[in-house]
């Protein structure tokens, strides 16, 4: 009875299942063009454009495909109540395996095949992608579909539920009470996406025994109503409980035990560079100093968070070291990196960005207080190093996957691209050498902290993973000189470091009493002129 439900559905739903796979092959005939480097703003919008599609055309076809046996109301009582509950919902699953997943997973392994990945490696790629489409977009559908009669039913209730969610999650939590979704813009974002699947895997279990075997299809629908508030409210994990969550999943927790901050009492007050505009003074240089750091590591800041308080204690601002995401007073900018060598200095001063309200830091900037930051950081190993010639075909490096390089269209940064079949190190650093003599540019830090273990993998835009960087040679404005410039680029090459996260690990930071205007940054001024 299974096959024959699957041939009734595939006649009246082929065009549906046919349109997902065109949507996805024309999205990687698109995206593989773009990667060969025929770059055009028309060619990425219609790639994006294609990619944003496949997720909708599941959906559809996934509500259409559980829908043509609807189980809400009486209507179909005689065509369906004769068929076993168990044939009907497994043939719906194969449905949605065969004719929907499978023809993505084909497509995923095909487009990975000609960008010269190999076939074992493509097949476990678009596995892990294709498992990730099926808990985030068809999973969901077949939960909304089998509590709902019609398209038009489903698409309304889905619609209710976003702008409940939205104006619970986001207008009631995140403006008014200030709560916000703290794990999403960090490396840790994996957690939401774990509990996502497993919430949404539990609930179909759950909601489709329920409505396959006793129809009950109101309580039916409170519980995805529940358990899509449910998942909502991963978002709004609080930070010490994901990042305690991600530290217990270190790899190798004792190497961070050495590693010790304080505050640096020694340091003179910061200097901004010369012509800074003095809208940078208001953002505050903390003066910090690390010790205990491994050679050849790297630490970096994933979140601080900032409490004033008044010499007696009372609390006069609670905060993060950044006001936005990525616009002013960005999490980047707030985000500090320490990149130590073979054989380092003991001590590593630094000076980290604390951005403050602008109404904050009025009403503090001349007023007595303490400053107590709670860190949240990862040390990184070195986990490979390897060379490329700076302009040249694809080269493959280890833990990068197939890199190329380019000169941008301004003619003054040296542009890094690597694909990648399974997800590559988040964090390197790259720097020009010239060949032979050995001089070489600074280190350009390139680092998007991804912390999701291996069995996560993405599902948009496919199962690809991209890595791209820019590494500057040479200053339009002509107030920084590069050793290696674009003339010695033909002899010169692209020397990359990648690095894994090997512990996620917490320090404290008190400061003494101090004025907050004393932090802020102090205007260089130009040598005297005879």
């Amino acid at each position: 009875m299974i096959w024959h439900i699957v041939k009734k559905d595939l006649r009246l739903l082929w065009s549906a299942a046919a349109l997902v796979a065109a949507f996805q092959l024309c999205a990687a005939i698109a995206t593989h063009v773009l990667d060969a480097g025929a770059e055009s703003i028309q060619l990425r919008l219609l790639a994006t454009m294609l990619q944003a599609m496949i997720p909708v055309a599941v959906i559809l076809a996934v509500i259409s495909v559980v829908q043509t046996d609807p189980l809400p109301g009486t209507r179909q009582d005689w065509l369906i109540r004769p068929v076993r509950r168990a044939h009907l919902v497994l043939a719906k699953l194969v449905f949605i395996i065969l004719l929907l997943q499978l023809p993505m997973w084909l497509v995923d392994v095909g487009a990975e095949l000609v960008d010269g990945f190999s076939l074992p490696a493509a097949m476990m790629s678009a596995a892990s992608r294709n498992l990730g489409m099926f808990c985030t977009y068809a999973l969901p559908a077949i939960l909304v579909a089998v509590v709902t009669r019609s398209l038009g039913e489903a698409l309304a209730m889905a619609a209710f539920c976003l702008i409940a969610y939205m104006a619970v999650f986001l207008g009631l939590l995140s403006l008014l009470l200030g709560v916000k979704a703290s794990i999403m813009d960090s490396g840790s974002h994996w957690m939401f996406t774990a509990g996502f699947d497993l919430s949404v895997l539990l609930g179909a279990a759950v909601v489709l025994t329920l409505q396959y075997s006793r129809r009950r299809t109101l309580l039916a629908r409170w519980l995805v109503a529940a358990g899509g508030a449910v998942v909502m409210s991963l978002a709004f994990m609080p930070w010490p409980v994901a990042f305690g969550m991600q530290s217990a999943l270190s790899p190798l927790p004792a190497a961070s035990r050495p590693v010790q901050m304080a505050f640096n009492p020694l340091a003179k007050r910061f200097q901004l560079p010369l012509g800074a505009p003095p809208v940078l003074t208001t953002a505050l240089q903390l003066p910090l100093l690390f010790s205990g750091l491994p050679a050849d590591s790297v630490v970096l800041m994933d979140r601080a968070d900032v409490r004033i308080s008044a010499p007696d204690g009372t609390s006069l601002y609670r905060g993060t070291s950044n006001i936005s995401v990525d616009g002013q007073g960005s999490i980047i900018w707030a985000r500090f990196w320490i990149h130590t060598g073979p054989a380092d200095a003991p001590t590593h001063p630094l000076f980290q960005r604390i951005y403050l309200p602008p109404e904050v830091y009025a009403r503090l900037a001349h007023r007595q207080v303490r400053l107590s930051v709670d860190y949240s950081l990862t040390l990184f190993g070195q986990a490979a190093h390897y060379a490329l010639p700076a302009v040249g075909g694809p080269e493959l490096g280890p833990d990068l996957g197939r890199c190329s390089t380019a000169i941008d269209a301004e003619g003054d940064d040296l542009m890094l691209g690597c694909l990648s079949a399974t997800r590559p190190a988040s964090c390197a650093t790259a720097y020009l050498e010239e060949t032979g003599t050995g001089v070489h540019n600074y280190p350009v830090d390139i680092c998007a902290p991804e912390y999701s273990p291996a069995l996560f993998g993405q599902a948009l835009p496919d199962a690809i993973y991209r890595t791209r960087g820019q590494v500057p040679f040479f200053d339009r404005s002509g107030l920084a000189h590069y050793p290696v410039d674009g003339s010695k680029l033909a002899h010169s090459r692209l020397v990359v470091t990648t690095f894994r996260p090997l512990a996620h690990f917490t320090r404290h930071v008190d400061t003494p009493a101090l004025q907050l205007q004393e932090l802020t940054g102090q205007t260089a001024t130009s040598p005297a002129k005879h």
